[in-house]
């Protein structure tokens, strides 16, 4: 199954805007999480900087973090909520924008679960991190809430890098 990330326009934490071109010639890690959430997101976001760190050196590698509640998760929250994780502004997004079009990306692009709980402010939001490579395919989706599989995650992105590097090193030759 192709899992292909469709266009889009957000907003980055320093209020700039963050679209599917911004990416450049990169691959990514995103996941969906909000920042009022006591315990899962900020694990998993845990898990990220880590992953961040371990990748720090990789220009062509970046991670993008998108609130599934825009309301509340402003520009100036989202600046505050990267901050508490010391995230590089250049490597690691964190993204609002539209909420539909956050809801479009989560459910028919990354095909990640994501819905609001009926007369509620409570959000059903995936676990899920997922790694996408330069043709905006989902490579990998991985357990956030789970260190091993963030390692493998951390494993499978250094494989990537290799074979783009390694295809870059045949094309010079040839």
């Amino acid at each position: 199954m192709n899992i292909i990330i469709d266009s889009f326009k957000l907003i980055d934490q320093n209020n700039r805007p963050f679209t599917r071109d911004s990416i450049g010639d990169r691959i990514f890690i995103s996941n969906f999480f909000f920042t009022s959430c006591p315990d899962v997101c900020p694990t998993i976001n845990g898990h990220i900087k880590i992953a961040s760190q371990k990748l720090e050196n990789s220009t062509d590698i970046l991670f993008m973090s998108h609130t599934v509640d825009p309301y509340n998760d402003s520009v100036s929250v989202l600046k505050e909520y990267a901050d508490m994780f010391e995230a590089d502004d250049q490597q690691w997004k964190f993204l609002t924008g539209k909420k539909s079009t956050i809801y479009h990306l989560a459910r028919d692009s990354y095909k990640a679960v994501i819905q609001e709980v009926p007369d509620t402010n409570t959000f059903i939001h995936s676990e899920k991190i997922m790694l996408v490579d330069k043709q905006f395919q989902v490579r990998g989706i991985y357990d956030g809430m789970n260190f091993d599989e963030v390692m493998d995650l951390i494993k499978d992105a250094r494989f990537l890098l290799k074979i783009y590097a390694d295809q870059k090193k045949n094309n010079e030759k040839n």
